[in-house]
């Protein structure tokens, strides 16, 4: 008999293949707390990598907002987080200081509407879907 890991880590584990090959310049949308437990393991040991500079999270719910700033402790970041709601735009995240971003990393936790405006709002910072 296999065991298979339950929901939020199932989808974790697809996560953290989405965020293989993360390298000091790459941008990141991120959103749900499966794609910020995917992050935080790819930038974990890489001191070269800076979660809070790199992402900008996209999220309307506290636990994941949390979870979130939880990574950035472990992580050890001196940078002050990007987090923004869904119903962000380009703009505002781009006053936050990411000009551009290159990759989105969703995981499945996410809701239909959410996925979609989180994808509209990469799409609008250059990222290619």
């Amino acid at each position: 008999m296999r065991l298979r890991p339950p929901g939020i880590l199932r989808r974790s584990v697809r996560g953290q293949r989405a965020a293989a090959g993360i390298q000091p310049a790459t941008r990141l949308v991120i959103s749900g707390a499966g794609a910020v437990l995917a992050a935080a393991v790819a930038f974990a040991g890489h001191p070269e990598l800076d979660l809070a500079d790199q992402a900008t999270l996209v999220a309307d719910d506290p636990g994941t907002r949390q979870l979130f700033g939880l990574a950035l402790a472990v992580l050890d970041t001196r940078r002050p987080p990007r987090v923004v709601r869904t119903s962000a735009t380009a703009d505002e995240v781009r006053a936050l200081g990411m000009a551009a971003a290159d990759r989105l990393l969703v995981s499945g936790d996410l809701t239909a509407d959410a996925r979609d405006k989180v994808a509209a709002l990469a799409r609008d910072l250059g990222v290619r879907l």
